[in-house]
C-alpha cells in the first residue's frame, strides 16, 4: 500500500549514546548504524500534512505536529516513541504500525526564523523550539544531516517501511532549547540523555514523502 504525505520543519536534536542503551530496542536481524563510530538518538519534531493513501486524501489526517525519539540502524530508523495530538491518531497509527505513539496536547507555532513544538505531559508544558540562522542548504551526501535524514527504511515491530523523498535541505540554528518534564512520555534511560546538551541540532526544510507499506 502507498502512502503519500508531507514532512515540514523537522527539528533534529542529536545525541550520541552508548551503543548497549539502544541493543533491547533494535529489531530482530538489525544492527545499529554508527557516524563516525558512535551510536545516536535522535528527538524530531515535525509537521505532518497532506496524507493520501493510494491518492484518496485521508480525512483528520491532513494538518498535525509530531515529536518522536529515534534511533538508527543500517539503512533504517526505529522509532523508539512518538506523540501525536490526539487520541483517535494514536490509536489508528498503533493498530496500523504497532508503533509506541502517545497523545498528549500538542502544537507547533513557527515563523520563518524560528519553531517551536509543545506539548503537555504529567500537566507541565515541555517545549522543543530554536532560532533558525541563513538560508536553506544543501547537504553533501557525506554530511551528518544526510546521515540522519536519508534513511529507506521504517523499522516497526510488525513491518518494514520504504521511505522515499528528495534530499532536504537545512538551516543552522541559534537558541535552541528543550524544556522537558519528568513525565511518561520518554522510556528511561532516555529521558536523562535528552535533558543534556546536544551533540548537534540543525533544521531540516521537508518535503512530499511516499512510505510503501
Amino acid at each position: 500500500m502507498k502512502l503519500t504525505c508531507t514532512f515540514r520543519k523537522l527539528l533534529f536534536r542529536n545525541y550520541t549514546v552508548e551503543p548497549t542503551i539502544l541493543m533491547p530496542y533494535l529489531p530482530k536481524a538489525s544492527e545499529l548504524d554508527l557516524w563516525k563510530g558512535k551510536a545516536w538518538i535522535s528527538l524530531v519534531g515535525l509537521i505532518f500534512e497532506n496524507t493520501k493513501v493510494s491518492g484518496i486524501s485521508v480525512p483528520f489526517f491532513q494538518h498535525f505536529p509530531q515529536v518522536n525519539l529515534r534511533l538508527y540502524v543500517k539503512n533504517g530508523v526505529v522509532v523508539l516513541r512518538e506523540l501525536v495530538p490526539k487520541p483517535f491518531l494514536s490509536v489508528f497509527i498503533r493498530l496500523f504500525y504497532r508503533e509506541k505513539y502517545l497523545a498528549l496536547p500538542l502544537t507547533v507555532s513557527e515563523t520563518i526564523t524560528s519553531i517551536e513544538y509543545r506539548w503537555r505531559d504529567g500537566g507541565v508544558y515541555n517545549r522543543f523550539g530554536a532560532k533558525t540562522i541563513g538560508n536553506w542548504q544543501t547537504v553533501e551526501e557525506s554530511s551528518e544531516e544526510f546521515f540522519f535524514t536519508q534513511r529507506l527504511y521504517g523499522f516497526t515491530p510488525v513491518k518494514q517501511v520504504r521511505i522515499d523523498h528528495t534530499p532536504w535541505r537545512v538551516k543552522k540554528l541559534e537558541n535552541g532549547y528543550l524544556e522537558i518534564s519528568e513525565g511518561s512520555a520518554f522510556p528511561s534511560p532516555f529521558l536523562e540523555i535528552l535533558k543534556h546538551p546536544p551533540d548537534s541540532h540543525w533544521l531540516a526544510e521537508g518535503s512530499e514523502v511516499t512510505l510503501m507499506i
